[in-house]
């Protein structure tokens, strides 16, 4: 989940301040008014049945007025237990959908494509701290941060060219 929560399937840590941005709506932790939602024409199964649907509808609705508001005390879980081979299969689908969300939206870069070239244009850490992340909790100083590092850049090549090569 550390992984997932550094931009790739959320991002709260990179919110500065209340205002979040439509780019931070996540269904899996937002709500909106019905009313807002019926004048916008809610989601776009059609174009995207799974996936970016929420961006989708986020972006369209930031063009009607729509703020989204953080409150970082907000709890909530996300009751997953994700792997990395979960996350390799969906990849292909994931980049199918933004695609179509960058053909709707031109105007807008494709987020995972574009780091996720940038990733795999930089040479790979050896990544020693990395394989040793589960034995070193993030609070060790100096090595705790450098090894969490090294697993979320693992975790992002495990999956990159597969999202890449769907593309």
């Amino acid at each position: 989940m550390e992984w997932l929560d550094d931009g790739v399937q959320f991002d709260y840590g990179r919110i500065e301040g209340t205002e979040a941005g439509w780019w931070h709506f996540y269904t899996a932790n937002v709500s909106v008014k019905r009313a807002l939602l019926e004048r916008s024409g809610g989601f776009d199964a059609r174009r995207f049945p799974y996936l970016y649907e929420d961006l989708d509808l986020a972006y369209r609705l930031s063009h009607d007025g729509f703020r989204l508001r953080y409150d970082p005390d907000a709890r909530a879980e996300h009751l997953i237990a994700p792997t990395l081979a979960q996350w390799r299969a969906r990849m292909p689908v994931l980049a199918r959908a933004e695609r179509a969300f960058v053909a709707q939206h031109p105007e807008l870069p494709p987020y995972f494509h574009d780091r996720f070239a940038a990733l795999l244009a930089r040479p790979a850490s050896r990544g020693l701290t990395g394989r040793l992340q589960r034995a070193i909790p993030l609070g060790v100083p100096w090595l705790g941060p450098r090894a969490w590092v090294s697993a979320k850049e693992r975790a992002a090549r495990e999956v990159a060219q597969a999202y890449l090569t769907a593309w």
